[in-house]
């Protein structure tokens, strides 16, 4: 396995990078975004944020060689708008330099080989079995780093909210939903990302539980973040068990089977 620091790697290749989002994501992968930022200071790369979509995209796209595209919490079939474009754009500019932070891919095979062979693409893993994957189709340029919340600190995160709950259980409620949940009563039960109406609201949520028991990667991460006892349990695909076994399983995480 190729192991890079993703800023590391941009730093290599440039001192300026376009941070593109090509999707809006959740507050879960506002951490991923900060990281990344993190990141990219501490490596002394300058960066500008755009959205796909936006105003100056297209003024943008043409002031930078390379583009990162950035805070995605998984890419398959079942998340088309993400991969299409990383294909249009990659296709439409040849002469650029697209990288991918690191990311999941679930394992649509056939649906990521048309998207992603691209030789002007570098795709970024975090975590092992998406690494082996995106090998396996063919992509070139193939890392593995972790997960960009993980640069993220407790004093980083906004709000102040005390502990209301012993447990909680902050369960998906989105295409990634199983129905199995965990053989214990909880305080609270509710999806984080459809409470909250802000990323500080998302946050606080979990500064409120003493105990977190969830199947979203960014609420197992957050509740870790800021010393809370943090079960995760499977999503729909590999995900969490991939960056549990890889990435937070060494920091304290637990896993149940459900």
């Amino acid at each position: 396995m190729q192991f890079r620091d993703v800023a590391e790697f941009l730093r290599e290749q440039t001192d300026r990078v376009l941070l593109l989002r090509l999707v809006e994501g959740n507050y879960g992968d506002e951490l991923e975004r900060m990281g990344l930022r993190k990141r990219l200071r501490e490596c002394n790369v300058d960066f500008v944020e755009v959205r796909f979509g936006g105003e100056r995209l297209e003024e943008l796209l043409s002031k930078f060689d390379v583009i990162c595209f950035y805070g995605v919490g998984g890419i398959g079939e079942v998340y088309r708008s993400f991969s299409n474009r990383v294909n249009q754009l990659c296709t439409a500019h040849p002469n650029k330099l697209f990288v991918i932070a690191p990311t999941t891919a679930m394992l649509h095979e056939e649906f990521l080989r048309e998207r992603y062979l691209h030789d002007n693409l570098v795709f970024f893993a975090r975590e092992p079995t998406t690494y082996s994957f995106m090998r396996y189709l063919g992509v070139k340029r193939c890392f593995l780093d972790k997960c960009m919340a993980l640069h993220i600190t407790a004093e980083e995160l906004p709000g102040n909210q005390g502990v209301k709950w012993k447990t909680a259980l902050f369960r998906r409620e989105d295409v990634e939903r199983i129905d199995a949940t965990p053989p214990r009563d909880f305080e609270v039960m509710l999806d984080p990302v459809l409470a909250a109406d802000s990323f500080e609201e998302w946050v606080n949520l979990h500064r409120a539980a003493e105990t977190i028991y969830t199947n979203r990667l960014h609420s197992g991460i957050c509740g870790m973040i800021l010393g809370k006892r943090v079960y995760l349990f499977r999503n729909s695909y590999h995900k969490l068990r991939s960056v549990w076994k890889y990435s937070l399983k060494r920091k304290g995480v637990f896993w149940l089977n459900v």
